[in-house]
């Protein structure tokens, strides 16, 4: 069986985390993970305007933006990418992050190798369903809108005979 391919992006200013990072994701047994890291939000930005970006690992506090601002510019500027927060900070933060746009977080210092990749995988699937799901909501939508088009059309022809 063919393991799953992931490519993430550390966006993380230590770069002691951000080898931590790469090195328990080499250890994975269950995909192939490559990982690529850049130390800026603005160099992040810049990397997924190139496509093949599964994931974002985001550390909240960096040079060129700090906390909910990181989140917020990565997730309006590429929504078809998964983002994990990555924090030293408190967990209320983390959590207003999952409320805009995030699908997960994780502690420095307090996970494992296995809920690093557990959060990596179960983020990208979470992702997937979302864009799947607000896909079909949107043509749903539009449906909505013609079949509303339609009757009121339909209207206007009984009214003229």
């Amino acid at each position: 069986m063919e393991r799953e391919k992931v490519t993430v992006l550390v966006v993380e200013d230590d770069r002691l985390s951000a080898e931590l990072i790469k090195r328990l994701l080499a250890r994975a047994d269950v995909a192939d993970f490559a990982v690529e890291h850049v130390e800026r939000l603005a160099e992040g930005l810049a990397r997924l305007a190139a496509p093949g970006i599964d994931l974002v690992l985001l550390d909240l506090m960096l040079p060129d933006a700090e906390g909910l601002e990181a989140v917020r510019r990565v997730c309006s500027a590429h929504p078809e990418v998964a983002v994990v927060v990555i924090t030293a900070l408190g967990c209320d933060l983390a959590v207003d992050a999952i409320r805009e746009c995030a699908q997960d977080y994780l502690v420095k210092g307090r996970f494992s190798g296995e809920e690093l990749v557990r959060a990596v995988r179960f983020a990208v699937e979470r992702h997937k369903v979302k864009v799947r799901f607000q896909g079909v909501h949107a043509a749903l939508r539009q449906a909505t809108q013609t079949v509303s088009r339609l009757d009121a059309l339909e209207g206007q022809v009984r009214e003229k005979k």
